[in-house]
């Protein structure tokens, strides 16, 4: 035999090591924290407000920027979800109270880049800088959108809204937040102005996650 066979056949591979009890038992207790860390996500979902199925596409209407006057449509917001709320300037009680809500939730759900609360003013003679500035006195990432009357007429008729002038206020109109998909779906509405931050916050976190 060679010396180059003798050394070949005293070589020994290295073993794999076998994994010890302490090891399989750590592994399964990572495993277990990370599948319960994770479960809360996997399962979120929308608890609240009305599911709207089938969901209705929302007609693109001109709508504008109140801050800057570009030019904006539903359209022109696909990719992200949308929650949609008509407000004005002058409304003494209701419109506040749902924007101070919302305002709230978005911060207790993270503000959660993927969603986007746009308010579209239901009084067109009012100047939308001035209602720019009321809207993002809520929440700076709140979008203030404005609409002349025929563009109100036909937003109004694609969520079935009513507005109209008021009896014990300058404008009365239907005070429900949509939601709109990233694919300009209307998906979910809200209609109860009772509803808790927290509910509010909930609902928020899981159209994060692409749930409606």
């Amino acid at each position: 035999m060679s010396t180059a066979q003798s050394q070949a056949g005293r070589l020994r591979w290295p073993s794999t090591p076998r994994p010890t009890a302490r090891g399989v038992v750590l592994v399964g207790v990572v495993a277990f924290l990370l599948a319960y860390a994770l479960l809360p996500l996997l399962t979120l979902k929308p608890a609240y407000g009305s599911d709207l199925t089938p969901p209705k596409v929302i007609a693109d209407v001109p709508l504008r920027d109140a801050a800057s006057g570009a030019p904006v449509s539903f359209s022109s917001a696909r990719g992200r979800t949308l929650l949609v709320f008509f407000a004005y300037r002058r409304c003494p009680v209701v419109c506040p109270a749902i924007l101070a809500k919302l305002a709230r939730a978005y911060r207790q759900a993270g503000e959660p880049g993927g969603v986007r609360v746009s308010v579209v003013n239901v009084d067109p003679s009012d100047s939308p800088a001035e209602f720019a500035r009321y809207v993002q006195r809520f929440h700076p990432a709140f979008q203030a959108w404005q609409a002349d009357a025929p563009a109100l007429a036909r937003v109004a008729s694609e969520f079935y809204l009513l507005v109209r002038e008021g009896t014990t206020q300058p404008i009365d109109h239907t005070a429900t937040v949509n939601v709109i998909d990233p694919q300009g779906r209307w998906r979910r509405l809200y209609s109860d102005s009772f509803l808790r931050t927290a509910e509010y916050a909930h609902d928020l976190r899981a159209f994060s996650y692409g749930r409606y």
